[in-house]
C-alpha cells in the first residue's frame, strides 16, 4: 500500500501550498501498482474508470469525491479538501 494524492502534486503545484498538496483530505491509500499507473494525471482523467471498475462505494470508504463538479481544481479550489476532512472526521 501507498499513500497516493487525490489531486496529483503536479496538478496542484502552481496553485497550492506544499502543507495543502499534503493534507490528509488529498491523500488516500492504494497499491503501488495502481499508483504507478495513475501517476500525475487529474483526478478527471483517472477516477471515472476506477468507479466504473470499483464502485461508488469504494472510494467513497476513503472519502474520495467522484462527483465530476469536484474533480476540477479549478472549480474545487480547497472546498473539495474542505469537504473531505469534514468527512473523515465522522
Amino acid at each position: 500500500m501507498q499513500f497516493h494524492h487525490i489531486f496529483p502534486k503536479a496538478v496542484l503545484k502552481t496553485s497550492f501550498t506544499a502543507r495543502e498538496v499534503d493534507d490528509i483530505a488529498n491523500l488516500v491509500f492504494i497499491g503501488g501498482k495502481t499508483n504507478r499507473a495513475i501517476s500525475d494525471k487529474a483526478p478527471a482523467v483517472y477516477l471515472p474508470p476506477l468507479v466504473d471498475q470499483l464502485g461508488e462505494p469504494a472510494l467513497a470508504a476513503q472519502c474520495v469525491p467522484v462527483e465530476a463538479s469536484l474533480l476540477e481544481v479549478e472549480s474545487t479550489r480547497l472546498s473539495c479538501l474542505s469537504d473531505a476532512r469534514g468527512l473523515q472526521r465522522r
